[in-house]
């Protein structure tokens, strides 16, 4: 840390380096169980098993992967997954080990930040700010979802170059060189390619950049019109680097994606259709993670919707938002940093975007700033108030244990999908999709009667959402076929391979034929039927069933493999004609440099020659 240690020496202080060892004994003791927890069904197992089965780091094809249609453009968070690769082969213990040291990284640097905002203030309670700020930040209950998360190092990496940034800026103030103006901008950059949301700290940087040391204080000295000439060449200086960020970001983007996800088109015209209701959802979401901030209780993997009541709180937390931004102190700077950076929040709160409309992990970033800016104020206010120096310390003891308890405990409610699944359910026991994960997972256990159980929950919610209306407009939902495929895998599971054919043909008619997994999981029992029996001859209605589902299968996937392994299955029987006229299909459908359009074509002559 670059603060000079000999702020933080005197009577009843706690040297730096003290400091320091403290926030990384207690931040590691209190998320160390996470290191050994599951990987997540939700995301952690998918991004593992794409990031596994994927070629060799290609940086330009990472950058500019050249998709069709794209929504998160986060080229350095699927980065840090290859270094996790190529480091420590996607071990989840330092996968998680990994997200937990960022996190203690992101704690040293609000302790950085709060370090910078306190130099100059030599009274007691100035050593200790920078230690309370780091604490009350790295111990705080919201952070426990995006730290013991695989998939949440989004938030908890683009918190890393956005607090670097931050630091930058800050000391930029002091030094006045411009070099830390420039690496502030690339740490920007970073923060961009990381999360979009990152984004929000542009108006933050120049809040920083205007703001001054405390109320009527000039940053500069000399005169005042060399003052004012100064300010306005930095401010220049910090938009055209903050600029080029973002140019930067949208240029990259632009060429990585031909179109938006048409889930950001859909948020876009649900908020133009209905601008007074978005206004209140968007007051709803500010004053709900404004008291999440100070009051995170209860903790919730997944929120689908707040109490409108929280407009209410958003009122005031306005009015005082403005009363602070006024100050243009550093401090009243860093708050309204925090409070913009909740704002891309809002349009996931339309729901049209993310799985959840709401989240403790949006919030990770936004944390890191109104902690510190809300503990240098309430240190500052404490210092004046001397004669209850005992009463304060015991306090802020008390707050800090609950607080590393409560984290603690959370961390061992993450250590287990079941568990994980389990207080998520009882929280939220209308959501169909945690219902049907904790049915898997229920499953995967062995639990096949409250699978069951689970699955037929889950199915029931799905039946009474189908339609949805929106004004006087009725719209038919898409069929969800998860629950069902749920109940037809426990079939399979218990040997009833009959019942579990006819449950994925009832998927396959209530999909319209578009369902993968019902086609790919029925074809697969024909498959197995086949080579059960191949003493026997297939009827004329199985061979019709099979090639009408294959061809299905092929038309919605645009995947030949099922082709080429039913003609496998087809010459083991002996069957030489069936298997010809799937192979034929399979060296047909193939793409010209794939090494099985290859192999069937050679099955082919063989099987032509005989």
């Amino acid at each position: 840390m670059s603060a000079d240690s000999a702020t933080y020496r005197g009577r009843g202080h706690i040297r730096l380096q003290y400091q320091v060892m403290l926030i990384l004994a207690v931040l590691l003791t209190v998320f160390y169980p996470v290191v050994f927890g599951e990987i997540s069904r939700i995301d952690d197992k998918d991004i593992i098993d794409a990031i596994r089965n994927s070629g060799p780091l290609n940086l330009r094809d990472l950058f500019i992967p050249h998709m069709q249609q794209g929504a998160y453009y986060r080229p350095i968070l699927i980065l840090s997954f290859y270094a996790d690769k190529y480091l420590f082969n996607l071990d989840p213990v330092f996968m998680h080990l990994h997200n937990i040291i960022l996190h203690v990284i992101n704690a040293l640097l609000v302790f950085w930040l709060a370090g910078q905002l306190t130099q100059g203030h030599k009274k007691d309670g100035g050593n200790f700010i920078p230690l309370m700020s780091a604490l009350f930040f790295g111990m705080h209950p919201i952070t426990t979802e995006p730290v013991i998360w695989i998939a949440g190092r989004t938030d908890v990496l683009a918190c890393t170059f956005i607090l670097l940034s931050a630091n930058c800026i800050i000391r930029f103030k002091r030094d006045h060189s411009y070099w830390y103006v420039a690496i502030a901008s690339l740490f920007m950059a970073l923060g961009f390619l990381t999360k979009e949301v990152a984004l929000a700290f542009l108006p933050g940087a120049f809040l920083l950049m205007r703001s001054q040391d405390s109320p009527g204080e000039s940053v500069l000295e000399g005169e005042a019109s060399s003052q004012s000439s100064q300010h306005r060449y930095q401010n220049l200086f910090i938009f055209l680097f903050g600029f080029g960020a973002i140019l930067l970001f949208f240029l990259l983007r632009h060429f990585a994606f031909e179109s938006n996800s048409t889930k950001i088109g859909t948020a876009l015209w649900v908020m133009r259709e209905d601008t007074n209701h978005i206004a209140l959802v968007f007051l709803q979401a500010l004053g709900f993670y404004v008291k999440k901030i100070f009051f995170p209780f209860p903790l919730n993997f997944t929120i689908r919707e707040v109490d409108p009541l929280y407009e209410l709180l958003a009122v005031p937390v306005v009015a005082v938002c403005f009363l602070i931004v006024s100050k243009r102190s550093r401090v009243s700077a860093l708050f309204i940093t925090g409070i913009v950076l909740i704002l891309p929040s809002f349009l996931i709160a339309t729901g049209q975007i993310a799985w959840t409309s709401f989240a403790e992990r949006y919030i990770y970033l936004p944390t890191a700033f109104i902690v510190t800016a809300s503990v240098f104020f309430i240190g500052r206010y404490l210092e004046k108030l001397p004669s209850l120096s005992i009463k304060k310390e015991a306090f802020v003891t008390l707050l800090l244990a609950v607080m590393a308890i409560t984290t603690f405990y959370r961390g061992t409610v993450w250590k287990s999908n079941l568990s994980l699944l389990e207080d998520t359910i009882t929280k939220n026991p209308n959501f169909s999709y945690i219902r049907h994960q904790y049915a898997d997972e229920l499953a995967f256990r062995g639990d096949i009667k409250n699978a069951r159980i689970q699955y037929t929950i889950a199915n029931e919610f799905n039946k009474t959402k189908k339609r949805l209306k929106r004004g006087n407009e009725l719209f038919q939902l898409r069929y969800w076929d998860s629950p069902e495929l749920g109940l037809a895998d426990l079939l399979v599971r218990e040997n009833r391979i009959h019942e579990a054919i006819a449950a994925y043909e009832k998927i396959i008619r209530a999909s319209n034929g578009q369902s993968v997994a019902a086609l790919t999981d029925v074809l697969f029992l024909y498959g197995w039927i086949l080579s059960d029996t191949a003493n026997r001859s297939p009827s004329d209605t199985l061979k019709k069933k099979i090639s009408v589902y294959t061809k299905k299968l092929y038309n919605i996937s645009n995947n030949a493999d099922t082709f080429y392994w039913l003609a496998k299955i087809f010459l083991m029987r002996g069957e030489r004609q069936e298997a010809l006229v799937y192979f034929r299909m399979a060296e047909e459908k193939y793409g010209a440099d794939n090494a099985y359009k290859d192999i069937s074509r050679k099955f082919i002559a063989r099987l032509e020659n005989k």
